[in-house]
């Protein structure tokens, strides 16, 4: 069964507990158990086991180059209500979670790749789109169904000790190393790709270098097993493809934004990775 209708089953069978969800520049239509508090208060708590599970880089010119990328994403999306927050993890894997609350781990391998400010941009614009967009609730919904979706969620929420906190963890991006989660659908993943070129465009970062990023990533893997911020996505071919025909309403997004251009190159001084 679609997605879509994987949706809407499962609030048919709980009208009461359904919302729906109309997601930024797409303007697609969605339903989900989750309302957005429940959702933010879900990420909240996996953003605090983050934090405990993973060693924070504190490196006051990465870190502060990310919250300045980060902030303009942010800002572009016109969502005060999340919690916009950038942390690095180091960690050398090639990666980057969203949680429904707002807040967007990078990894240090991540950080690194990037090879400048507008690419690190397409990255975070991507991650910032599944929140607006709302894809944990739509995982939620999907992936658990109404009657068990919402004893799991209850439960976090009220704080009990249970089996289900850490599937919940899991299916927010939070599991025991930063690439056990339950993935996002790749349609999921395909949305997310084109909201978040708008957003990049809006902050002020040619949308080209969106394309050269996953050009980028498909030459530096090619012939080994796709790193984790691919796995799920659609073939880099599909990407790319679809990416180039989003390219013309990015531009115009750009050529109202402030214009940064590619920003300031990167990974030619990173060292955080290591």
């Amino acid at each position: 069964m679609r997605t879509p209708l994987v949706l809407l089953f499962s609030c048919l069978l709980l009208t009461s507990a359904c919302h729906q969800v109309q997601e930024p520049v797409t303007g697609k239509t969605r339903h989900v158990v989750t309302s957005k508090e429940q959702e933010i208060e879900l990420g909240e708590q996996a953003y605090q086991q983050a934090l405990t599970q993973y060693q924070v880089v504190h490196d006051e010119a990465w870190t502060q180059l990310l919250d300045q990328v980060g902030q303009r994403i942010a800002h572009a999306t016109d969502h005060p209500e999340y919690h916009w927050q950038f942390t690095i993890i180091k960690d050398a894997q090639l990666n980057a979670v969203a949680l429904p609350s707002g807040q967007i781990l990078v990894t240090s391998g991540m950080m690194c790749f990037a090879q400048n400010t507008a690419q690190l941009a397409t990255v975070l614009g991507h991650e910032a789109a599944h929140v607006t967009a709302r894809h944990a609730g739509q995982k939620i919904t999907a992936q658990y169904g109404v009657r068990l979706g919402l004893g799991l969620i209850n439960a976090v929420l009220v704080g009990r000790d249970m089996p289900g906190r850490q599937a919940i963890m899991q299916l927010l991006g939070v599991g025991t190393q930063l690439g056990a989660m339950l993935p996002y659908s790749r349609q999921m993943e395909s949305e997310a790709d084109t909201i978040g070129m708008i957003y990049m465009a809006e902050a002020g970062y040619e949308p080209d270098a969106a394309l050269h990023l996953w050009e980028h990533m498909q030459a530096a893997t090619r012939g080994q097993s796709p790193p984790a911020f691919l796995s799920d996505h659609p073939s880099p071919g599909d990407r790319l493809a679809s990416l180039k025909g989003e390219l013309a309403a990015a531009q115009q997004a750009y050529a109202k934004s402030p214009r940064y251009g590619t920003g300031v190159p990167m990974s030619e001084q990173c060292q955080i990775a290591h």
